[in-house]
């Protein structure tokens, strides 16, 4: 069993991190910084007697030598501003940490060059850095105002509107893939870069055509990624995945 600690376990990204530790019998510490969240999330894992609340992060966490530290900061996304507004500079905690266990800050790719930038200082500080940059993510708990979202919420959208959503990418992973291998890059303790990219290079065509039934042109990618590559294999049933995401999300039945 390894210890981990996760910032603000109740969203989007967050939660599906801490449920899949959680259920293979990790120890989670956590602290949650952001209000509101669903109470039907803490229901569903508050309970776990190996999941742990600080109300701030407590000292005694920096001497422990094997904690490993979660940062995601990929749902800060679909919190207005709150993604710019991150200061990097409050994980130097964490870098001070004593732990032999990496850092890691999972990004989304859409920020690459902005992340990038802040990952070069944080590089001076500690040499235990994993970067863990993912695309769109797909499934359940979908955030208002994600492309996902938009798109299932209003089939009129230009495509240049389902491209100036937070979180548009040129690729899309569903959550519980992309989480399932970045808790293997976490459990390899590898340090560097890597960007989490799906073995089926149209998946996002798919899913975009089944929402809204046509044919979206993608615009190319703007960014050079240098790193680590990282082929996701995405077996879930995209269709059944975006038809209950549908039916939730028309019904008004999703957490925000």
């Amino acid at each position: 069993m390894k210890e981990f600690f996760i910032l603000n376990p109740f969203q989007f990204l967050s939660y599906e991190i801490t449920r899949q530790l959680l259920e293979t019998g990790h120890s989670v510490h956590y602290q949650n910084t952001i209000e509101p969240f669903e109470i039907e999330k803490e229901l569903m894992i508050g309970r776990n007697s190996n999941f742990q609340q600080h109300t701030k992060f407590a000292k005694e966490l920096l001497e422990k030598e094997n904690l490993h530290i979660i940062l995601p900061v990929y749902d800060l996304l679909f919190r207005k501003g709150q993604f710019n507004c991150f200061d990097y500079s409050n994980t130097i905690n964490f870098c001070q940490s004593k732990s032999k266990q990496p850092l890691t800050i999972i990004a989304p790719f859409s920020k690459y060059a902005q992340v990038i930038a802040e990952q070069e200082k944080l590089q001076k500080l500690t040499c235990r850095l994993q970067m863990i940059f993912v695309p769109t993510l797909y499934g359940k708990y979908q955030p208002e105002n994600s492309l996902f979202f938009e798109a299932i919420k209003n089939h009129s959208l230009r495509d240049s509107e389902l491209f100036n959503t937070p979180d548009f990418h040129q690729d899309t992973l569903h959550i519980t893939e992309a989480v399932s291998e970045i808790i293997q890059i976490m459990n390899n303790n590898n340090t560097g870069i890597f960007l989490l990219k799906n073995m089926d290079k149209d998946r996002l065509h798919h899913c975009l055509f089944t929402i809204i039934g046509r044919t979206v042109s993608l615009p190319a990618m703007n960014a050079t990624f240098i790193g680590e590559l990282k082929d996701v294999k995405d077996t879930g049933d995209y269709l059944s995945i975006i038809e209950e995401l549908s039916q939730d999300i028309r019904s008004g039945q999703i957490v925000r």
